[in-house]
């Protein structure tokens, strides 16, 4: 999901069993070979959302760089993405390019936290091999600073992501 100079980040396909799994890294300077475990659910969290097509901040303007965003509003319908929350309702083409999103299993499971404040999804659908899309739509109860969101799946919550709300 992620590459750079000094890390590597994989999200592991819904369908991987719990338990050790072999990952093998091939890169120009050689192969890297380890061991991980996966864990039945484990929730992560990216600091990214978007309404209408447009960034929402996080942690305070100017935070990505080069990155138009503004504050969430209340009444805002916001994309979150996610990983680790479980498997899919419906078998799908592990190594292939996903056409369409796939529902999670139990979407009933996933809750979303603005600090205190539960959020019920809309929808939550894979868009890749891994990588979810949680749709929420921001309450008028919803607190105003910066916010503490996370997403809890069987019982285990994601790290928080800051995000700005007015």
């Amino acid at each position: 999901s992620y590459s750079g100079p000094d890390q590597v980040n994989i999200v592991v396909p819904p369908d991987v069993q719990p338990g050790t799994a072999d990952v093998e890294i091939t890169h120009p300077g050689g192969t890297f070979k380890t061991t991980v475990t996966v864990a039945p659910v484990s929730p992560g969290l990216f600091d990214a959302a978007t309404f209408a097509g447009e960034r929402v901040w996080v942690g305070a303007p100017g935070s990505l760089p080069g990155v138009t965003a503004r504050p969430a509003r209340r009444g805002d319908n916001l994309e979150l993405y996610a990983n680790g929350l479980g498997r899919t309702a419906e078998a799908h083409p592990a190594g292939q390019v996903l056409t369409r999103p796939y529902p999670i299993a139990d979407a009933s499971a996933i809750r979303v936290f603005l600090n205190d404040v539960e959020v019920t999804p809309q929808a939550v659908n894979m868009t890749y091999a891994g990588l979810w899309q949680i749709n929420i739509q921001v309450p008028q109860n919803a607190p105003s600073g910066d916010v503490a969101v996370t997403v809890r799946a069987a019982g285990e919550t994601s790290p928080p992501v800051r995000f700005r709300f007015e």
